[in-house]
Parts: structure tokens; C-alpha cells; sequence
């Protein structure tokens, strides 16, 4: 399956494509200051670890999942800073209404899903309502 095209300009960061500035946090704790600094950054220079902040928080996933669908095809096991595979965790557990407008990506990231030669996560996979509607 070809990987998904995006059609957006990476050089920008969300608060430029979104053309929405949050402003400054109202709530002080790591993951939220964390969220609205990422905004700010080029999507160019997000890291994996990024990603699976932004997508966990289900910040943007118009933009963010076709770019975590480009690591995990070269490594479906890729890691933030949490374990091996959280990046994909973090894609199958994001908002189902998500994968409803896009039911493209949700066969695609499946597709990915299905593939994983891993006991341990296979496991956990399998126990994520998105694996299960998907087949």
C-alpha cells in the first residue's frame, strides 16, 4: 500500500497551518506547557517522541498521523521515550472520529498493525478497540 500523501507544508508548524495560536498555557503541568511549545515547532524537526506526545494528546491528528504512518512503515516498533511500539500505540489508540473521516490511514495504519512480529505487542494490539473494529 502506498504510504499517504500529505498534502502540507512541514517547514510550518501546526500553530501556522492551523492558523490558530493557543497563547500561553493556562495550566502549568509538563504535558500541557510540552503541547503548546510543540505547536510552535516546525513539523520538519518533530521527532518520534513528539509525535507520540501531540498524537496521544489527539492534537492535530490531520496532520500528524500521515507523518507517525511515515516512521512506522520503515519500523512499525519505532520508539518515543516511553518502550518499543509506542508510537504505534499511540496512533491506535487516537480518536475514533479521527479514523472515521480518514478510514484511508485507519486501513493503512492496520495494514502496518497486522505486520508486527512482536508477542508482546501484538498483544497489546489486540486488546485496542481500533484493531479489532478494523478488521
Amino acid at each position: 500500500m502506498p504510504s499517504p500523501s500529505r498534502h502540507f507544508n512541514t517547514k510550518k508548524s501546526l500553530q501556522e497551518l492551523e492558523n490558530s495560536n493557543w497563547g500561553e498555557p493556562k495550566y502549568p503541568s509538563h504535558l500541557v506547557t510540552e503541547c503548546h511549545r510543540l505547536r510552535r515547532v516546525p513539523l520538519e524537526e518533530f521527532t518520534v517522541e513528539n509525535l507520540r506526545i501531540m498524537i496521544g494528546q489527539n492534537i492535530s491528528l490531520h496532520f500528524l498521523i500521515p507523518l507517525a504512518i511515515e516512521y512506522l512503515e520503515k519500523d512499525p516498533l519505532i520508539s518515543g521515550d516511553m518502550f518499543e511500539g509506542d508510537l504505534l500505540l499511540a496512533v491506535l489508540r487516537s480518536d475514533p472520529k479521527f479514523w472515521e473521516e480518514r478510514p484511508d490511514l485507519k486501513h493503512h495504519v492496520y495494514d502496518i498493525a497486522k505486520n508486527v512480529d512482536d508477542d508482546e505487542i501484538a498483544e497489546k494490539l489486540e486488546s485496542y478497540l481500533f484493531y479489532r473494529r478494523t478488521s
